[in-house]
């Protein structure tokens, strides 16, 4: 008995190839760049929805990383050394080598981004209540050229970030 095909032939039709829409990961800034890591709200904690096509917003992946590395608690993950340790501050007195303590700890926090990804540029750290900090650091994000700002309290070691 003899089959009504030939081997060769397709039974189900080859699906048509479309070159992707490319509107996936836009830059939550607006700039309109396809970016290289899903943006999360330093607020919400969460990836964030862009309204008008319903893709996830997009941001530099060295920026997420480092907003990773600051919201991870010191060696809590499986990758070694990652994480702030900024519950060694120590409060309520902040004394005069208290930015050096921070830009240590940075350091130890951020240590597989320096110096190949990013430069801490500036740090600032101000009493803002008894056991209340406020930590603002900048840097130099080497792949993108631009230094973000990221500004933080911490308050009896619970820690909220903004960007």
């Amino acid at each position: 008995m003899a089959f009504p095909f030939t081997m060769t032939q397709n039974l189900v039709p080859s699906p048509t190839v479309q070159a992707p829409n490319r509107q996936d990961l836009l830059d939550y800034k607006g700039s309109g760049q396809v970016m290289s890591a899903r943006y999360i709200n330093p607020n919400t904690k969460d990836f964030e929805l862009n309204g008008s096509n319903g893709q996830f917003f997009g941001e530099n992946a060295t920026d997420q990383s480092v907003l990773f590395a600051l919201a991870t608690s010191f060696n809590s993950s499986s990758v070694l050394n990652l994480g702030n340790n900024f519950n060694r501050l120590t409060l309520p007195v902040i004394g005069p080598f208290i930015n050096q303590q921070m830009i240590n700890l940075l350091y130890q926090c951020l240590g597989s981004l320096v110096p190949d990804y990013i430069a801490i540029e500036d740090v600032d750290v101000t009493q803002v209540g008894q056991n209340a900090m406020q930590i603002s650091f900048t840097y130099l994000n080497i792949s993108s050229g631009q230094s973000p700002n990221i500004t933080w309290t911490t308050n009896n070691g619970i820690s909220s970030y903004g960007q």
